[in-house]
């Protein structure tokens, strides 16, 4: 096969808009070998268009990095503030065919080069790229962080950890979990900090802990600062009801822990501290500038 009827067949069905695409799709990409010239890279590369691929992008990574890897990570560079903007809506898909680079001296020395020949739209974007998955849980801090300082960025203080203030009322052990929590490592987490049972049991336990919830979020935890999300993933999920009464005990808080909660969420996932913002409004309430204890 050549390469424009490999990339006429991979246009085809790159949008999966039919079951069989799926089983095409990887059917082509097994078909490379990573010894082709940079034109097929191009055209795998091209083919990242959707958000949900079901699995099927395992085949376009594995094929991707078939390539040498500091030709991949080159080539991902200079594709990088493309791919963003196309893929504004799925930033993930993404990141993922990322990672690799900073795992290897001659990926990530290949990806700095051509980065550092962005202009300066293309850095705009290529920084916020790489600044959120410093954020990202996992250690892509470590990971992706002397990359990010080395074209120039740079990456957040130390996070402190606050105390849990008596004034919360908290039982021993919701302190106890807190604190078992703050302990483990960045990728390590459990939901079941506050999220104990099942929804057919505990609605209404877990609709009274919801301030606790917030008092929560308005702490700093330290090297846990991103991984509060996992106390707002079940909103999304099993716990997706009570979300509005989780905007109603955020803006029922009083006003200081309000805003460091927010402050906080903002920092960790913007996109819920724009959800909540939006929410908060139909109460009245512009979070503020959060003031953090000395």
């Amino acid at each position: 096969m050549d390469i424009e009827v490999f990339q006429a067949e991979l246009e085809k069905v790159k949008r999966f808009e039919q079951d069989e695409d799926y089983y095409a799709f990887v059917r082509l990409t097994d078909h490379i070998t990573g010894n082709e010239e940079i034109g097929w890279l191009d055209c795998l590369l091209d083919a990242i268009c959707v958000e949900d691929d079901y699995g099927t992008y395992e085949s376009l990574y594995n094929a991707i990095w078939r390539f040498p890897c500091d030709m991949a990570a080159k080539r991902l560079a200079e594709y990088l503030p493309d791919l963003q903007r196309r893929m504004s809506h799925a930033p993930f898909q993404v990141w993922r065919f990322y990672i690799p680079i900073p795992q290897k001296e001659q990926s990530a020395s290949a990806f700095l080069e051509a980065a550092s020949a962005w202009d300066d739209k293309e850095r705009r974007t290529g920084m916020d790229a790489m600044k959120a998955w410093c954020m990202l849980s996992g250690g892509d801090e470590k990971a992706w962080g002397p990359i990010y300082e080395a074209l120039g960025g740079k990456l957040p203080k130390a996070v402190p950890v606050d105390p849990i203030p008596d004034a919360y009322g908290w039982p021993d052990a919701l302190k106890e979990r807190v604190e078992e929590w703050r302990a483990l490592p960045p990728d390590k987490n459990s939901v079941r900090v506050f999220w104990f049972g099942g929804k057919e049991t505990r609605m209404e336990e877990w609709r009274a802990d919801l301030p606790r919830i917030v008092e929560a979020l308005a702490l700093r935890h330290g090297e846990k600062w991103r991984d509060i999300n996992v106390w707002q993933n079940p909103f999304s999920f099993f716990a997706r009801e009570l979300y509005p009464d989780f905007v109603e005990a955020m803006a029922k808080a009083p006003e200081d822990i309000r805003d460091r909660a927010v402050s906080n969420i903002k920092k960790a996932r913007p996109r819920n501290y724009t959800d909540m913002c939006d929410k908060l409004k139909a109460y009245g309430i512009v979070p503020g500038k959060a003031i953090w204890p000395k």
